[in-house]
């Protein structure tokens, strides 16, 4: 629903809630029975279209009382009963300002004078990670979508499978020659998770340093792909592999997620970093 202009944003929100309260009945147990989304105040007819969006969430916020709970078919039958839903976070009204506002960088043109809207979710906003009551309804989040879709485990773990068996899991990358004088490539392991980084010594062809040799011969995979864009290299080292990253001796097992971005080298390539998410 369009509405007219509210405070500087167009009030569709408070129109549509208005519309459907005078428009829909909610008669309570019936097929179009929507009285647990609108609380209390679900059978209360004519409301006028202009009511204010702040009004309109206090209005839900009244169905709030019922968090935890909600209404669903049974497996059995197609009567409604009641069951346990999804977490439901506390709606906390707080005054948010849209346009300028003091100590903050909100960019050209921000609106000066700031407008207010009234925001019931704005306290889960948590930059920090720290805040324990918004991290906590993730778990409780988490928990739920597992729970809710455990019985298709089954086809997940067929999926993963399928899809395992059409990719080739002990690959490596095509060596690409660096400006230090070495070829820099990838390579993946079969049963592991994560890839390791490799490099040799350029001593033929394409980004070969003049006087470049080298005594130990890459394996033959990584010489084939070499030789199909044109260099020579010899004496591979290994230079990070993710596999030894993802233990955590904290827990005396893995961290459940990891994520690598690198690794760069020196422009002398005597120092390498790299950055680790485990978070």
């Amino acid at each position: 629903y369009q509405g007219p202009p509210a405070d500087g944003f167009e009030d569709s929100k408070g129109v549509g809630v208005a519309m459907f309260k005078s428009g829909v009945s909610l008669d309570r147990g019936g097929p179009s029975d929507f009285g647990f989304l609108l609380g209390a105040k679900a059978k209360e007819q004519g409301s006028s279209a202009a009511n204010s969006v702040v009004s309109d969430d206090v209005d839900l916020a009244s169905a709030a009382a019922d968090q935890g709970r909600k209404r669903v078919r049974t497996g059995t039958d197609d009567s409604m009963e009641l069951d346990v839903g999804p977490p439901c976070p506390a709606m906390r009204m707080q005054q948010v300002a849209f346009g300028v506002v003091e100590g903050q960088d909100r960019g050209e043109n921000a609106m000066d004078p700031p407008i207010f809207r009234v925001d019931p979710w704005h306290w889960l906003r948590d930059d920090t990670h720290e805040d324990e009551e918004v991290q906590q309804l993730l778990k409780d989040e988490d928990a739920y979508c597992r729970q809710s879709l455990a019985h298709l485990q089954k086809m997940r773990e067929r999926l993963y499978s399928e899809m395992i068996g059409h990719t080739k899991e002990d690959d490596i990358y095509v060596p690409a020659a660096d400006m230090d004088g070495y070829a820099y490539y990838v390579r993946h392991f079969k049963g592991k998770p994560y890839k390791a980084h490799y490099r040799a010594k350029i001593v033929g062809g394409m980004g070969c340093h003049a006087g470049s040799s080298g005594k130990s011969p890459v394996p033959s995979d990584v010489r084939s792909l070499s030789n199909l864009v044109g260099m020579e290299i010899m004496d591979e080292q290994l230079i990070l592999d993710e596999n030894s990253l993802v233990a955590d001796a904290a827990r005396d097992g893995e961290h459940p997620y990891l994520s690598v971005t690198g690794p760069t080298l020196s422009h002398d390539s005597e120092v390498l970093s790299h950055g680790e998410d485990q978070k």
